[in-house]
């Protein structure tokens, strides 16, 4: 017959069965958080990357923006630079006529 010591023994059998199955729960856990915590950093530091991403982006459009707007100024000047265009070249030209003239008085060329 089983005695009260049999009892006691299997009693710490089954209470030692426990605690180790605990035991290795608790280190799956540990595990299972530093999985967590390396996969946490690393999500913290993408986002630290997105950020600096979407800044970089922010300034690039602007300093698009502000291309656009002095392309535009350009654009709207460029019939007024045309007719400067012209007015320039015809005194170019009349000087270089005018001093061919000149030359061409002063040798001799062309009386008068």
């Amino acid at each position: 017959m089983a005695t009260d010591s049999d009892f006691s023994r299997l009693d710490a059998a089954r209470h030692k069965d426990v605690i180790e199955a605990l035991h290795g729960d608790i280190a799956e856990m540990k595990g299972a958080l530093r999985e967590l915590t390396a996969a946490i950093t690393k999500l913290a530091l993408i986002e630290q990357q997105m950020s600096y991403s979407a800044r970089a982006q922010e300034r690039a459009f602007t300093a698009l923006e502000k291309l656009e707007t002095r392309v535009s100024d350009i654009e709207r000047q460029l019939p007024l630079i045309a007719r400067t265009n012209v007015w320039v070249e015809r005194v170019v030209i009349a000087a270089a006529a005018a001093s061919l003239m000149f030359v061409a008085k002063a040798s001799g060329l062309i009386g008068g």
